[in-house]
């Protein structure tokens, strides 16, 4: 396993529980490009606003709106989720 997915997994790990309460994770997860993982760190940064923050422009993301990024950059979007303090 590379460093960078070791990283994201441990991330991984502490966003998780609170996923199962999200009331839209399938909605969230077809948004995320079909990745319930990175569904469920959206949700416990953004959390009733994921989908918002999910269509929204992100300076640190080129201006690409996270969507965009999952289906077409999904090493950015981690990286990015990674850097939201926990």
């Amino acid at each position: 396993m590379s460093q960078e997915q070791d990283a994201w997994e441990k991330f991984l790990s502490l966003c998780q529980k609170g996923f199962i309460s999200c009331t839209f994770s399938d909605e969230l997860t077809e948004v995320c490009g079909g990745d319930p993982n990175v569904a469920s760190v959206v949700y416990y940064h953004n959390k009733d606003n994921a989908l918002k923050w999910m269509r929204s422009k992100v300076p640190a993301l080129k201006d690409k709106t996270p969507a965009f990024c999952a289906r077409s950059d999904m090493p950015l979007l981690k990286t990015v989720l990674m850097s939201f303090p926990c």
